[in-house]
């Protein structure tokens, strides 16, 4: 019996341990996955050209991508981690609590960031907020 138990816990072992989770290219729309593959496309178009214009141009499409991805991940995370806390029982108790909390800290974070950005460089410096961290969100 232990050795079954042994040759199953080393089939489950995890192997992937430290790289990113894939998500299955055709588990997306017809739509979205017509936006990834305009992305590559601009994607392989800078690699062609080096030309930042190319990128600039096509920023929008380019958040679209990002955001479909952020909104699947995001999906994902609030589906699967309440079903585990909640697996005493308490399902729709930490469903609930759950998403609040989550979506609360989404729009927190957010309002935060829209107020750091109208802050002056300086005040930025002082509170040790780096360029790259309030440039990016913008």
């Amino acid at each position: 019996m232990n050795r079954r138990v042994d040759d199953l816990s080393e089939k489950l072992k995890d192997t992937t341990l430290g790289s990113v989770i894939h998500v299955d290219f055709d588990s997306f729309s017809e739509a979205e996955k017509l936006v990834f593959r305009k992305v590559d496309e601009i994607g392989e178009k800078y690699r062609q050209t080096g030309s930042e214009g190319v990128l600039r141009e096509n920023a929008d499409l380019i958040s679209k991508n990002l955001e479909i991805i952020f909104r699947r991940v995001t999906e994902l995370y609030c589906y699967v981690v309440p079903m585990v806390l909640g697996s005493g029982g308490s399902q729709e108790i930490v469903e609930y609590f759950f998403k609040l909390h989550f979506y609360n800290f989404e729009a927190d974070l957010n309002e935060c960031l829209a107020n750091v950005r109208k802050w002056s460089e300086k005040d930025r410096a002082r509170a040790g907020i780096s360029r790259a961290l309030w440039s990016t969100h913008s």
